[in-house]
């Protein structure tokens, strides 16, 4: 049996039912592959991703078999047809395991579903990294955008780091390794949005705040996963 050993990488042991403690997995992408321009998603939901930009993110070793490495000259990412099911109005989790190229770049995407362009409410969730941070936000019905940032340093470039962020309804809370390192306390439903999710991009940008290292792994839940789930879930894989 494997065990993680933080913050750098590694490894697992067996499959974790796609439903914790009432939090449905809704899309799984392992990122281990692009077959045919196409990012599987095994959650059995249908959520697979479409490739554009300039060619197609190196297949490298990852924290479990393969994960997908981002340059900028591809000013690529994956697109998620829109879908009812990733407009997680009432809770949320959101997970992947990142390596970052550079820790001093500025709101670099990991995974959005969620576009600030246009007039409030601004609608739809999203997964960022910046300057060694996660920062995990959304829009909420009522206009307001809600936040929360790990702490400086957190996620440092050039080290697989698990990453991960929740919401309940009463708080925004961001996790490193497993750790609850970020907590904000906020209620309201999160926004709708009709945009597409994307990976590792901003929607219909090749060169807005596009990921540049690793990345494996994500997965998203209709839910908010406690920490000893977070724990089993970085492991598994």
């Amino acid at each position: 049996m494997r065990r993680i050993v933080w913050p750098c990488a590694v490894v697992c042991v067996l499959f974790v039912a796609s439903r914790v403690q009432g939090a449905e997995l809704v899309a799984h992408w392992p990122m281990d592959e692009v077959k045919d321009g196409t990012l599987a998603d095994v959650s059995g939901k249908g959520h697979d991703g479409i490739l554009f930009g300039n060619g197609t993110p190196a297949v490298i070793d990852g924290i479990s078999g393969k994960a997908l490495e981002f340059k900028p000259e591809g000013e690529g990412g994956f697109t998620i047809a829109n879908s009812e099911s990733l407009n997680l109005h009432e809770g949320m989790t959101i997970m992947a395991w990142v390596k970052p190229a550079d820790g001093h770049r500025a709101t670099e995407v990991l995974c959005m579903k969620g576009d600030k362009s246009g007039d409030p409410p601004w609608p739809g969730w999203r997964l960022r990294f910046a300057w060694t941070r996660i920062m995990f936000e959304f829009g909420t019905t009522d206009g307001r955008e809600c936040s929360a940032l790990s702490p400086e340093w957190s996620v440092p470039s050039g080290f697989w780091s698990h990453v991960a962020a929740t919401y309940d309804g009463k708080a925004i809370r961001v996790y490193v390794n497993a750790v609850q390192v970020a907590e904000q306390a906020v209620e309201g439903a999160l926004a709708p949005q009709k945009q597409p999710a994307i990976l590792a991009n901003y929607i219909g940008r090749k060169n807005a705040y596009p990921f540049q290292g690793a990345m494996d792994d994500v997965k998203v839940f209709a839910g908010p996963l406690p920490e000893d789930e977070i724990f089993k879930e970085a492991q598994s894989r």
